[in-house]
Formats: C-alpha cells, structure tokens, sequence
C-alpha cells in the first residue's frame, strides 16, 4: 500500500486525481519483482505493461541503421518504464527492455490502463509522461553534441554512473566503453 501511495502522490504533482482514479488505479497497480538482466520487453513484441520503477536500474536498448543494439534510454528509481509509443498505441515496440540489477516496481498492464481512460486526469499524465519523454531525448541529443568529457560531466549529473555497467553507460553516451571507462576516471578523480 505504501509503495502505491508513492505512485499515487508522485502522479498528484501532476494532476490532481479525482477519488475514483486513486481506488481504481490502486487497485490495478500490481507490486513486482525482478531479477538482474530479465528481459521485459523484446523488440517486435507488444507492450502489455508499464512500471514505475521503485527500485534498480533498467535500460531500453534499439537497433540502430547496422542492426546494432545501443542502449537509449537508462531508467533509475521513480521513472516510468515502458515503449510509451507501443503502450498507448498498440503498435510493435521498437525498443528491447531489461533490467541492469534487481528491482522492485509497480506494474500497469495495458487492458487495466484502458480502463482508466475514463478519467480526464488520465489524458493529462498520458501527455505529461510523452512529453517528458521527449524532453529526455532532446536532452541527450544535446550531450551528443559535447565532448566526450563533457558528456561523462553531464551523465554524472542525472544519472548513478556508479552503479551501472559501464559497457551500458557507454552506449547511451555513443562512446567506446574505453573511452567511456578513461573519461569517467577523469570526473571521479576530480570529485
């Protein structure tokens, strides 16, 4: 109950949410589990849930022009984690999505998600959280504009580099994981 008060008091900063929200989403959230590298979503699949990450670390990987998997998108405690395009609209998901540690969610299947649509606040955080989507992916495209230790100062700043692998890390900086791992030295000396 106290890991849906969190949800529920996080999206209240978004929109103010009507009673009947609150019951139904309390009761359709589900608290789940999942161990290091398990595969929650591969591409080509359909998106069947969304989890707001309590706990743990998960990436998005895609494939790029060469069929390249390169990680897009690095999810930390409090984020929302899904194909946000395939979730709402049932399309096939372009992205491949697995945990980088243990982590703890809530999970909101898709046909429970329908069933809040009823509620405008639902509209309003289905936009907020498209919207902040972008803005993430605006932001990264901006740091791969940078140096290569500039983009390490700037990942530092928004994410636990610490905590996950640097291959991974890597990736979601278009960098060598050696240049990645020199780089990185470089900003932990420093501070």
């Amino acid at each position: 109950m106290l890991r849906t008060k969190e949800l529920l008091d996080m999206l209240h900063l978004i929109s103010n949410l009507s009673a009947g929200f609150r019951a139904d989403l309390s009761s359709a959230v589900q608290y789940k589990t999942f161990q290091a590298r398990f595969n929650l979503l591969d591409i080509g699949g359909m998106t069947k849930f969304a989890l707001y990450l309590l706990k743990g670390y998960i990436k998005s990987t895609a494939a790029d022009l060469n069929g390249r998997l390169t990680v897009v998108r690095l999810y930390q405690p409090g984020h929302i984690v899904a194909d946000l395009h395939s979730f709402f609209q049932p399309v096939a998901s372009k992205l491949s999505i697995s945990t980088l540690s243990p982590c703890q969610a809530l999970l909101l299947y898709r046909k429970d998600y329908l069933r809040l649509e009823q509620y405008p606040e639902t509209h309003k955080l289905a936009s907020h959280f498209m919207l902040l989507e972008k803005e993430i992916d605006f932001n990264k495209n901006l740091w791969m504009t940078l140096s290569a230790a500039q983009k390490v100062e700037q990942f530092f700043k928004h994410y636990p580099a610490d905590q996950l692998p640097n291959k991974d890390c890597a990736s979601f900086l278009q960098m060598t994981e050696a240049s990645y791992c020199i780089h990185k030295a470089r900003y932990n000396s420093k501070h």
